[in-house]
């Protein structure tokens, strides 16, 4: 993908206004602040070597690593740097021998890169058709009907306990009296019945 724009960019025959490419040059603006930030990177690479070497180079075949249970299976640098050297040469094949005319519409490997290999449509696709409607959807009725119905219902049990202790609760002193009262009227004529 990245050698693509390589190969746009640097080969082939300039495909802008040709009045622009008369003045085209460095910008000099540019220039400085990426010498300057050539020095750091230059050094944060020299002083990242060994642990670069460490932990993402795989050891070597027959030689034992410090850290060899923890490397890579050597297949895969193996494969991705076979899949990187496929992907430059189709780059160069398709981009670096020939210009192509980006003017026409794109199709066929064209189409998909350019349309970013559907990666948004699959996206939308996902997350509004099948997670939102079979996933989402389903999930929310069940938070709202049955999860807050069931909060709804222990809020009004306790709100109708809290009622009723609010209404014996009220600090008038005839009104505990007189259910002591009734209480004491009710152990005397039941009080066998509780024995």
């Amino acid at each position: 993908y990245m050698f693509r724009y390589f190969f746009l960019i640097f080969h082939g025959s300039f495909r802008g206004d040709q009045h622009h490419l008369e003045h085209a040059h460095e910008d000099k603006w540019m220039l400085m602040p990426m010498c300057v930030l050539a020095i750091p990177t230059v050094i944060a690479g020299f002083l990242a070597k060994d642990l670069f070497l460490d932990h993402v180079v795989p050891p070597s075949l027959g030689e034992p690593a410090a850290h060899a249970e923890h490397a890579a299976p050597m297949w895969i640098p193996i494969m991705a740097t076979g899949m990187a050297v496929v992907g430059i040469v189709i780059a160069f094949i398709r981009y670096g021998r020939v210009t192509p005319d980006l003017s026409k519409p794109a199709t066929g490997v064209r189409k998909l890169i350019s349309n970013k290999f559907y990666i948004d449509e699959l996206y939308l696709f996902l997350t509004h058709s099948v997670i939102f409607r079979w996933l989402a959807a389903p999930l929310k009725w069940i938070d709202d009907h049955i999860v807050d119905g069931a909060m709804n219902v222990q809020a009004r049990i306790a709100q109708g306990f809290a009622s009723a202790v609010r209404a014996l609760q009220n600090g008038l002193i005839h009104v505990y009296m007189g259910v002591l009262l009734i209480g004491f009227i009710i152990l005397v004529l039941f009080g066998g019945f509780f024995n």
